[in-house]
């Protein structure tokens, strides 16, 4: 048996509900069929059940219901918006629609809104409205309005659905005027080709330096504008003129918003200057413009302290590093006892932690100069070869080679790899990222990683030191260093087509093997790369510095315009390389660092 309010729809085709006097309509709750997940929807969403469910029963025709009775999972229930891509039976019903009443009576059946709030409106700029909705809505929506002019009931219907969150009295107009502005201006806006050019999906594809930054402090875009022109404005103008139309925007939006909104767009501003300063070299004609214009009283005192430290850093006199001391250590103390308890997954035993043991007393340099056939001898003879073994023997000799480095084990190593690995990647300039394999600290960076290379191809010399350098590299991969870890496999591989019965022989150590080798397969472009660095955290991830640069170089060499447009995919890709650099700086892997090993490692620099 239909309900009322089933039958009180069913009416609505043949004759306009009066639903803009009728206050009970806008009372009843809205429940949008948008949100609801399509059959390969993968992680439905995690909040708490939504109390829309426990009605949504009455909102809907018993028979339609039932229908759609499979596609609602009760005990996943959540929140749900318009932009969400319309269910695949809805779909399949719009397309069976063969006149312009049956799809205002299936919006109406189903509840379809368009937009989720009336926020998300601007009445400069309904073309960008209307692409931003999400492309099924969108497409519904273009049905709909190719019949307002054969059919009075079609405005009524999508000044009711147009818009799930509104305030019907004050804010009823903007929906009137929204909709009266794409009946003058149809062609135009339901066009992609315009400025901004959009695709199918609704992202952009191209657009002017002047939408660009219009969209950089537009609250409603959803593709991130912002994040894309902070740092790959450099091929869209020169610094000198991108800092110009930051202040012309601001003044500009000062006079027009509200305050609240304001002082988001003050904090992008100082954002996107900071770093312009901070990636781009700046000749003393834009330092001098910045200067004189960001040191209004506006900006933050933060901020200003900041610039004026970007702008013209303090030169520093070179010394010698000095390295942390612990409150217990004395001025003549080189080394103390210490356990150091496990960090990250690397449980880490260790009787001395050194200093920096190259500054020694003269003292004793000279006695290592004089003497070197003493120390050969205390090391061979005076401490048997079974005990040199032990990590805290090796440790305590405060002398690091190739014959005894394989014998500090699997935790401590790697954790010396990726301090060392870390401290190369980090002497990269962010002002030359730009350059690519061209950049001279980039150049720098690879020669050595390559001797590192060279070095771990020195040290596997049996199966015992193939299987430690595999467990490394999946270490160094599970804390997030895809780099070393991915150098570390090279050696592996590069060892087993010499040696191949290192590789047939090995048992626990193949699963591992069989890891790496999934991670680090070329297939898809290094797909499986892709998506393990980007479940990792920023400041937790190092990524392969080779495959950095492939992307670099293979964004660069992309077109810069479209059609006198600038090319927004390439200005993404880009931004996505350079941003991955600067996270470089701001690396959080906790590691230990044990100074002999390290003297080591940077012998091979």
């Amino acid at each position: 048996m239909i309900s009322k309010k089933a039958h009180h729809r069913s009416l609505s085709t043949i004759e306009p509900p009066q639903f803009l006097s009728t206050k009970e309509v806008f009372i009843s709750p809205r429940v949008s069929l948008a949100g609801f997940p399509s059959q390969g929807f993968s992680s439905p969403p995690t909040s708490p059940r939504n109390n829309k469910r426990i009605i949504i029963s009455k909102s809907f025709p018993s028979t339609a219901f039932n229908k759609l009775n499979f596609l609602i999972d009760k005990s996943k229930a959540g929140k749900f918006i318009p932009q969400c891509k319309l269910p695949t039976i809805i779909t399949q019903k719009i397309d069976e629609c063969v006149d312009v009443a049956s799809l205002v009576n299936l919006v109406e059946t189903y509840e379809i809104y368009f937009i989720e709030n009336i926020k998300e409106i601007d009445l400069t700029k309904p073309r960008m409205v209307f692409w931003r909705m999400e492309e099924t809505h969108r497409n519904l929506f273009t049905k709909l309005f190719d019949g307002i002019k054969t059919n009075s009931i079609v405005s009524s219907v999508l000044i009711r659905f147009l818009v799930e969150k509104y305030d019907q009295q004050s804010e009823q107009n903007i929906i009137t005027d929204f909709l009266n502005k794409i009946i003058l201006n149809k062609d135009e806006i339901f066009s992609s080709n315009g400025d901004p050019v959009y695709r199918s999906d609704g992202n952009i594809l191209a657009a002017s330096s002047e939408v660009l930054i219009d969209l950089m402090f537009d609250i409603n875009d959803s593709q991130s504008i912002f994040d894309i022109m902070l740092y790959s404005n450099a091929l869209v103008m020169k610094p000198y003129e991108y800092v110009l139309k930051l202040k012309k925007k601001h003044l500009e939006l000062k006079e027009v918003i509200e305050k609240e909104s304001l002082e988001l767009v003050r904090t992008k501003i100082e954002k996107a200057i900071l770093l312009l300063v901070e990636i781009n070299k700046l000749d003393d004609e834009t330092k001098e413009l910045i200067q004189e214009i960001f040191s209004d009283k506006i900006y933050s005192e933060e901020f200003t302290e900041k610039l004026q430290t970007c702008l013209y850093p303090k030169i520093e006199v070179f010394s010698l590093p000095q390295y942390k001391r612990t409150v217990n250590d004395s001025t003549n103390q080189r080394r103390r006892r210490n356990t150091i308890s496990s960090r990250n997954g690397l449980p880490v035993n260790i009787q001395y932690k050194y200093e920096n043991i190259r500054f020694k007393s003269i003292k004793r340099r000279s006695e290592e100069i004089l003497a070197p056939t003493v120390k050969r001898i205390y090391e061979e003879l005076i401490i048997p070869r079974k005990k040199r073994s032990d990590p805290n023997q090796i440790l305590a000799l405060e002398v690091i080679n190739t014959d005894n480095i394989c014998d500090l084990g699997v935790d401590i190593l790697t954790q010396q790899f990726i301090f060392r690995d870390i401290k190369i990647l980090q002497l990269i300039s962010i002002q030359e990222v730009m350059l690519a394999d061209k950049a001279p600290s980039i150049q720098q960076a690879i020669e050595t990683l390559v001797i590192i290379e060279k070095l771990i191809l020195q040290l596997i010399v049996d199966k015992s030191t193939f299987k430690l350098f595999i467990k490394i590299a999946m270490k160094c991969c599970e804390l997030g260093d895809f780099n070393i870890g991915f150098i570390m496999y090279s050696c592996v591989v590069q060892i087993s087509v010499k040696n191949p019965s290192f590789l047939n022989e090995l048992k626990k150590s193949k699963l591992i093997f069989e890891r790496l080798q999934e991670l680090f397969s070329i297939s898809k472009n290094h797909q499986s790369y892709r998506e393990e660095f980007e479940k990792r955290e920023p400041a937790y991830r190092i990524p392969i510095l080779t495959i950095w640069i492939h992307d670099m170089l293979s964004s660069l060499e992309e077109e810069t315009k479209i059609e006198y447009r600038f090319n927004v995919r390439k200005l993404k890709n880009v931004s996505l390389c350079i941003k991955t650099m600067i996270e470089l700086k701001t690396i959080k892997i906790a590691v230990d660092c044990i100074y002999p090993v390290q003297d080591f490692l940077c012998q091979f620099s």
